[in-house]
């Protein structure tokens, strides 16, 4: 059992860096970092502005707050990234987790992405599939297989070539200048405008957004839910792997607090984000209170955007129930947790109770290690 679970964890550790036998690595620590050379090879980058010049042979893997790829790319590219302008061709496929991504060169694959806004401009062909979980998305280019997702908004002007299956919390905008050569599937509240002769194959609406019990839970399990949650999976391991990198003892070191102490952090978690949420809403009344209001906000959602991480790392030491020493190990481990986290979250009404627990005790015990941080630094002082 152990062996598999170390090729597992080694697996996955490597389909997450994909190092090759000849790549190059740059840290920014905040700064700018510019790849103006061409490379035969990996490129890893972490920084607050990653530049992409000259062409790579090989894979792209990048964690920045604006990152701007402006030359060929033969293989993948995977960012995690605030900003995310994709303006060169990608050989292979694209994986982007990230704020606003724009998307105006042509991918040879499959286009996966989780961001608040996604465009795929009117000059870019996708040769597979483009699967999408954000709040706004629009596609104005040319997708030569499917187009399966969930967001907020949908607007679809391009020509895609196989189906549209697709889930949107408001409306779902074709355009007259669209093609769907495939079949059109979709869930919305509010029924989709399509002109005529833009659909080839069939139309079905799954829903009408009545609120109807059977549809909350058809809509819990819809492919586009499924792909959210997979998308939001893989950014979790994403995001996990650079605390792994540069922060290992401290993961371990909160998700062994969450392990002694559950339910006191439980509480301790509950009270700090009740409470910090009700001073950033009050502060934010003031003219003076705004900067703190904003502070505090940004602390809040820093802590419950790493938070996931450290359920995974608890829930998987619960599961295999051994502590390894290596980073590779805890790295799989987390892995194991974090999948078993997200079936747990798409468990209807139950999933959201459970979860929360969860949340809230790994919050808790957030804090708490950041306090014990403060006092350390406070006494070296």
């Amino acid at each position: 059992m152990k062996k598999i679970f170390t090729l597992f964890s080694v697996s996955l550790f490597l389909l997450s860096l994909s190092i090759g036998s000849t790549s190059a690595f740059s840290l920014g620590s905040g700064r700018s970092v510019d790849m103006n050379i061409p490379l035969t090879g990996n490129f890893y980058a972490v920084g607050g502005e990653v530049n992409i010049d000259q062409p790579i042979i090989g894979d792209a893997v990048i964690a920045g707050g604006i990152v701007n790829i402006q030359a060929d790319v033969s293989g993948d590219v995977l960012v995690l990234g605030g900003k995310v302008n994709i303006y060169a061709n990608v050989g292979d496929s694209v994986r982007v987790v990230g704020g606003t991504v724009s998307l105006s060169g042509n991918v040879k694959h499959d286009v996966v992405v989780s961001a608040g806004t996604l465009e795929v401009a009117r000059n870019s062909t996708i040769g597979g599939s483009v699967l999408t979980a954000g709040g706004v998305v629009t596609i104005d280019g040319n997708v030569s297989e499917d187009v399966v997702g969930k967001a907020s908004f949908f607007k679809l002007k391009g020509w895609i070539n196989g189906n549209v299956d697709v889930t949107a919390d408001d409306v779902i905008n074709i355009s007259s200048s669209a093609k769907i050569k495939g079949d059109l599937k979709y869930y919305s509240r509010n029924p989709a405008i399509i002109p005529a002769g833009v659909v080839m194959g069939k139309t079905e609406r799954r829903g009408d957004g009545t609120g109807a019990f059977k549809e909350v839970i058809l809509g819990f399990f819809s492919l586009g839910y499924i792909i959210m949650k997979f998308l939001t999976y893989i950014s979790l391991l994403l995001i996990g792997l650079l605390l792994f990198l540069f922060v290992p003892h401290e993961v371990v070191k909160i998700s062994d607090m969450m392990r002694r102490g559950f339910w006191k952090h439980l509480g301790l978690g509950f009270l700090v984000l009740t409470s910090g949420a009700a001073f950033s809403v009050v502060a934010a009344i003031t003219v003076v209170g705004i900067p703190l209001s904003l502070i505090t906000a940004a602390a809040l959602a820093t802590g419950l955007y790493v938070t996931p991480i450290v359920v995974g790392l608890f829930l998987g030491n619960i599961i295999m129930r051994h502590k390894p020493r290596s980073n590779v190990k805890m790295y799989g481990i987390m892995a194991l947790g974090m999948f078993v986290y997200t079936l747990v979250c798409m468990i209807p009404l139950l999933g959201a109770a459970v979860s929360s627990v969860l949340l809230l005790a790994g919050f808790g015990s957030f804090v708490r290690r950041q306090y014990e941080l403060a006092m350390i630094v406070r006494g070296k002082k």
